[in-house]
């Protein structure tokens, strides 16, 4: 008896080793496919090489690909640029940005109603204007640390997009950047300088508070939507103000020790040193 429970015992160690091992391979393989997706072929694209510069420009998408992964390289030189409106209403999902990609030129994206997520890469530096304009179904974007400034209406009635981060690189949103987008949450990392007028704020979302970084030194007019009951700012006022930045009823809170707060563009609000 014993010696056949000693049996059974080595029996149950074994297949509970080969169990752990299927499923550490099984984890394995998934972080692989995660991590190293294909690139799409080429032969997806038009491009051309810019001889100049050696470096190659995608002029359009011709592929089928629903999943888009732009290539580092085409012929040996690097993808730097995304043309504009090189996907303009095709019907990508997602699109993967190489490590080489340093510009979205203008309506890149254009109405492309099924793209859902976008992974920008580490190099890129310009949006530009209407690059992801009425992308209602995109709900999934990281701005990597690097982007320089955001183009004008880049991302005008995103209305699935909820939350976004401004990394501490970008200098300058255009316009109605984020106009009619569907913010409830946006950060702002210290080092921007300038808000555009309509920016960020006027969306369709909920946004009730912001913090404004001591970096800002223009604001334009009518930045910020109704909802939005507080604006919290981290250094002095921003030497150029334009017509109404806030709802008439929102409060400003500024931190003692600052100043310009007499500028007659917030004489309309109630101030709070904090």
């Amino acid at each position: 008896m014993p010696g056949i429970i000693k049996h059974l015992g080595v029996v149950f160690m074994k297949k509970s080793i080969i169990f752990i091992l299927c499923l550490l391979t099984l984890s394995v393989c998934g972080c692989q496919s995660k991590t190293s997706a294909k690139e799409t072929p080429a032969s997806s694209f038009e491009y051309e090489i810019v001889d100049y510069d050696g470096y190659v420009s995608i002029l359009q998408f011709k592929g089928l690909e629903k999943d888009v992964v732009i290539p580092k390289e085409i012929e040996s030189l690097p993808v730097k640029v995304i043309s504009d409106s090189a996907f303009m209403g095709t019907e990508v999902e997602s699109v993967r940005l190489s490590d080489t990609v340093e510009r979205i030129d203008g309506s890149c994206f254009y109405k492309c109603q099924n793209l859902k997520s976008v992974y920008m890469g580490k190099a890129l530096k310009t949006i530009g204007h209407d690059a992801f304009y009425k992308c209602e179904a995109l709900e999934d974007i990281k701005l990597n640390k690097g982007i320089e400034s955001i183009g004008y209406k880049a991302f005008l009635e995103c209305t699935a997009l909820k939350n976004i981060t401004i990394p501490s690189t970008v200098k300058e949103i255009g316009t109605e950047a984020f106009y009619g987008a569907g913010l409830t949450s946006i950060q702002f990392e210290d080092g921007i300088e300038k808000i555009g007028s309509y920016a960020a704020f006027c969306s369709k979302g909920t946004i009730e508070s912001i913090t404004i970084p001591a970096s800002v030194t223009e604001i334009g007019e009518y930045v910020f939507n109704k909802n939005l009951k507080s604006v919290h700012f981290l250094g002095d006022a921003p030497q150029k103000i334009g017509t109404n930045p806030f709802d008439e009823s929102t409060i400003i809170y500024y931190k003692k020790g600052t100043s310009n707060w007499d500028n007659e563009a917030l004489s309309q609000y109630q101030k709070t040193a904090e």
